[in-house]
């Protein structure tokens, strides 16, 4: 077959990712953004061979892999389903402790080939690229909803916590500042409520559906668990889109912030003083017909006495009578003093109302208070821990602890923060969670991001609701964006003292105070605006090392950003480069000359444009869809005529030549007369 002019796979998938992001901006409904916004055509599609057939072929690819990865993510949903249930029936009611059975290991099996099949799935240039574009959307949700970003790092950590939180291990999340174990802690406490939520619900539904279906086969379980699951997680996302207070309440988490000053009463129980006075519940009516009550008593048990007074004598003995019982009600029920009051902290109401209490900063609080957890760390849902000055307590299904601590190092050592008892700490998984991922050379050149995770999170926090990416000089601002995310990783490492050994440093750097953390990469951000106000060297200054405190640290840092491509001498900065006992860098030692920034125009990358920045180039660039070429053949066969067509058009074509000739004679001959 001979492809005339048929384009290359790379023009046809610009061409469609084009014309895809022209009908986005054209649904913008004012008048002024759409002409604003709006682009020149670079070519008419209608004339490029093939390209309707290709956007056919590509639509309907994407539509199958979209809706293999739905099935996958519903069938894996009522695995999981099944799972938690079967672990819940399968507790030893001896220990409360869950247990494996062939129905466990089943769901396990499943879980693991439906895992495989998604794998081999994935090899598919178009799933691949589909799967990519639902993490886009999925991390867009995440920063709508100011939550972390899910890269793989993260997703793995959050499972093996939920894991361990579902077969009842307390957590002890430790890492070093800024690397977000503590939002890590609560969304993966929401993350538990909100799926323990679920589980209920899906469990009383789906036993209704077989009390009225007896007869259900496992395909009508499944279809019904999906419309169930459907229906309750779309309920869910809208009530909670709705921020009706007190439905967000059941799944957030108890949160206490330890200290050096808290107590064991703190966490538990707070006993305080409380001025008491007995009218505190009754109305004045009610006390009055007490009183009138009481009068009236009175007088029926002298009615004799009274009865020998006259009427003047006996009313004013009756207005005495009432003035004393007046008088006496009201000293013997005006009696003020001071109570002992209980008021119920965070752990003690978390283990009766069966909800996630999160320790933040748990190795500040002093070792002889944590031991009173002791009790309540080693038990399971529904046995009795005991509380010290409350008694004993069952724990109710849900209850869930973690706790989170900084990481020292011999490099670094966090003021306030005591080493746990060992025998304390063994009653905990700890889960140690660094820094995010990524590649501290440069390899640019490769476009191979699957490990820069960190300068992922960098790029998505910067984009747009729809996925696009408004930035100044894209070209620049990226290549700088992935220098910013080499420094904070190479720091990172410093801080943490895993940087030198391997790269044959006989005194590895040290870091003791500042580190590019990821809280202080989004506030350099902040200041950088997408390059708006400012390039990203003077971000940098502004945003972080401007507030770095400690000299030593500061001209270390300084160093290294200039090793990765910061402060250039052609933007103006003159950095010269300090030693450890010299004085600290300050803004007048970096520039000679005020600091201008020539802001031209704001590039526009568009969504496929981002995902190819972050995931690296789909290899369905270089390929076209399967199934186009052999649309291609089908239709260059259907333009092919066959050779009892040929002859029959070549005697078609004959007689018609012959009329012709015929009337062109007669023509003649008509002329001919009447001239």
């Amino acid at each position: 077959m001979n492809h005339v002019k048929l384009p290359s796979p790379k023009v046809l998938h610009e061409l469609y990712a084009s014309q895809i992001e022209t009908m986005k901006l054209d649904q913008v409904e004012h008048p002024f953004f759409s002409k604003l916004f709006a682009k020149e055509k670079k070519e008419d599609l209608a004339t490029v061979p093939y390209y309707q057939e290709y956007v056919s072929c590509v639509k309907g690819q994407k539509e199958k892999a979209r809706d293999f990865l739905e099935s996958y993510e519903l069938e894996k949903a009522y695995v999981l389903f099944q799972y938690r249930y079967y672990q819940n029936q399968s507790k030893n009611y001896s220990f409360l402790r869950q247990t494996t059975t062939p129905y466990t290991r089943a769901c396990l099996s499943s879980l693991q080939e439906l895992e495989r099949n998604f794998l081999e799935q994935l090899k598919d240039p178009i799933v691949k690229e589909v799967y990519e574009e639902m993490c886009l959307e999925h991390d867009l949700t995440s920063l709508k909803n100011h939550e972390m970003i899910e890269v793989d790092y993260v997703k793995k950590t959050k499972q093996k916590v939920l894991e361990g939180l579902y077969q009842g291990i307390p957590i002890y999340l430790v890492g070093h500042l800024g690397s977000g174990k503590t939002q890590l802690a609560m969304e993966i406490a929401r993350t538990y409520q909100k799926e323990k939520y679920l589980q209920k619900r899906l469990e009383e539904q789906m036993k209704e559906f077989a009390i009225q279906h007896p007869d259900f086969n496992k395909q009508e379980a499944f279809q019904a668990f999906c419309a169930f699951y459907q229906k309750e997680t779309e309920s869910l996302k809208l009530a909670l889109c709705t921020h009706n207070e007190e439905f967000e309440k059941q799944f957030e988490p108890y949160f206490i912030s330890g200290s050096h000053n808290l107590t064991y009463e703190d966490m538990f129980v707070e006993k305080t003083l409380q001025l008491s006075s007995s009218y505190q519940e009754d109305s004045f009516q009610e006390y009055l017909n007490k009183i009138t009550e009481d009068f009236e008593i009175f007088l029926q048990q002298h009615q004799d006495l009274l009865d020998t007074m006259s009427h003047e004598e006996l009313l004013q003995l009756k207005i005495q009578i009432w003035k004393t019982c007046s008088q006496l009600f009201v000293a013997g029920n005006s009696s003020f003093g001071t109570v002992v009051c209980k008021q119920e902290k965070e752990i003690l109401k978390a283990l009766e109302e069966g909800k996630v209490v999160i320790v933040d900063e748990m190795n500040t609080i002093a070792m002889q208070n944590l031991i009173g957890l002791n009790d309540i760390l080693q038990r399971h849902v529904g046995e009795l821990a005991y509380v010290t000055g409350v008694g004993s307590i069952k724990i109710e299904d849900g209850f869930a602890f973690i706790g989170t601590g900084n990481l020292s190092s011999q490099q670094v050592v966090y003021e306030g923060t005591n080493r746990l008892n060992p025998a304390f700490q063994s009653r905990f998984m700890t889960v140690e969670y660094q820094y995010l991922p990524n590649a501290t050379v440069d390899h640019q050149s490769a476009k191979d991001y699957a490990n820069d995770q960190l300068f992922r999170v960098l790029v998505t926090s910067m984009l747009e609701e729809d996925g696009s990416l408004q930035i100044a000089d894209a070209e620049k601002s990226l290549k700088d964006l992935y220098r910013l995310a080499l420094l904070a990783r190479i720091s990172q490492n410093i801080f943490c003292g895993i940087y030198g050994k391997e790269e044959g440093f006989d005194h590895p750097p040290v870091l003791h105070e500042a580190v590019l953390s990821m809280r202080n990469l989004l506030r350099v951000l902040d200041f950088y605006q997408h390059g708006e106000k400012m390039d990203l060297s003077y971000a940098l200054w502004e945003g972080f090392l401007s507030s770095v405190s400690n000299s030593e640290d500061l001209n270390y840092l300084m160093a290294l950003a200039l090793q990765v491509g910061f402060f250039r001498e052609e933007d103006g900065w003159c950095v010269e480069i300090r030693g450890i006992d010299d004085a600290k860098l300050t803004y007048p030692d970096l520039r000679k000359t005020p600091y201008t920034y020539y802001f031209e125009t704001m590039d526009h990358l568009t969504r496929l444009q981002v995902l190819e920045i972050i995931f690296g180039p789909s290899p369905f660039n270089e390929n076209y869809p399967e199934g186009f070429l052999a649309q291609i053949d089908q239709l260059e066969q259907e333009d092919l005529v066959s050779f009892e067509e040929y002859e029959q058009y070549e005697k078609d074509l004959q007689h018609f030549q012959h009329t012709n000739h015929i009337y062109k004679y007669l023509s003649y001959e008509d002329g001919k007369k009447e001239s």
